[in-house]
């Protein structure tokens, strides 16, 4: 399932004292048996906060009814994923079917804890593909879970006046693929990854005013195969992709520390924050391994760190500055 800006903020929005959130590890080969035990016992350590809390059985029953019930979905629990994710309050219940692994997590909190699904939401790698054949230009949407194909361009359907040498046709193509099909100006953030084969990308980069474009060589075609098929053979690509993003985004870190914007305490994080001078937030993605007290102590830092439009990247721990750190920032401007 695809994660969209829209469940977040839907998720952000319950104002509720009492949130209860519920991440299990799935499978999409399972018969749904062991996932069903790892939900009950979920549910029951949460029963058990609550009792703690001296919550009364019919309360704790009405708030936890739809997580309950949702073991009675039989088409659900045939038809796993990699995992779960239910966030309940009193006035308010959805589940995520998820397409990675989590660990298994509860949660019993006056808001819902929203960063192992934010991380989940950034690593979903949205971007778009643009790959070029010897006689066609083909458009994808891409994230790390499936890819769709939007257009594709064969050289006889474009009547260009006169015979033009290739790499002006194909450079005038995508040129009005980034501009008018996907409304891309170079403020746009959305990374589109361009791979090709028998083509000088370094002809084509020298005409893209956009700055997150990854040029890729490859050495065959993906033209004229099913979907799964395709998405099968781009999986290289997009993890290429996300390697380059991530140098990109350690070559921006370093570049800011030396000039005095590079923020390594969670303090010094939250402050910026605060005066909304955060602008990119660094995360050391398996913080989700951590256990629930971890988790609750930067979830307000990296679902803050998003509210405020600052940029949340999930990183893996070879790309860490320091063995310590789990989350480090970068600064807009200087202050005080």
């Amino acid at each position: 399932m695809i994660v969209s800006k829209r469940d977040l903020d839907e998720l952000r929005d319950v104002d509720d004292d009492t949130c209860v959130s519920i991440y299990i590890n799935t499978s999409s080969t399972s018969n749904g048996k062991a996932e069903k035990i790892r939900w009950k016992q979920a549910c029951n350590k949460i029963f058990k906060k609550l009792e703690l809390l001296n919550t009364p059985d019919r309360v704790i029953n009405k708030l936890m009814k739809p997580a309950i019930n949702l073991l009675n979905n039989k088409e659900l629990w045939s038809n796993l994923s990699e995992s779960l994710c239910m966030f309940i309050s009193f006035d308010f219940s959805k589940y995520l079917v998820l397409s990675s692994k989590s660990a298994n997590l509860e949660f019993l909190d006056e808001h819902f804890i929203l960063s192992p699904l934010l991380k989940y939401y950034k690593k979903q790698g949205r971007f778009y593909l643009i790959d070029l054949t010897p006689n066609a230009v083909h458009l994808y949407e891409c994230n790390n879970y499936k890819i769709i194909r939007l257009r594709s361009i064969q050289k006889s359907s474009i009547n260009i006046g006169q015979i033009e040498p290739d790499k002006k046709w194909f450079t005038q193509v995508i040129e009005n693929l980034i501009s008018d099909d996907l409304g891309y100006s170079k403020y746009n953030s959305t990374p589109l990854l361009i791979t090709a084969n028998e083509f000088s990308l370094e002809s084509l980069s020298s005409h893209m005013d956009y700055k997150p474009i990854f040029l890729v060589t490859k050495e065959d075609t993906i033209n004229d195969e099913s979907n799964s098929d395709l998405h099968n053979r781009v999986k290289d690509w997009i993890m290429h992709f996300n390697s380059l993003l991530a140098d990109r985004n350690m070559e921006v870190y370093k570049q800011r520390r030396p000039e005095g914007l590079a923020l390594t305490s969670n303090d010094d994080i939250s402050l910026a924050i605060a005066q909304g001078n955060l602008k990119e937030l660094y995360v050391i993605e398996t913080f989700i391994k951590n256990g629930t007290e971890a988790i609750r102590k930067i979830d307000d830092i990296i679902m803050a760190s998003d509210s405020i439009g600052a940029k949340v990247h999930f990183i893996n721990g070879n790309q860490q500055p320091a063995d310590d750190m789990i989350t480090y920032g970068i600064a807009r401007n200087h202050t005080g």
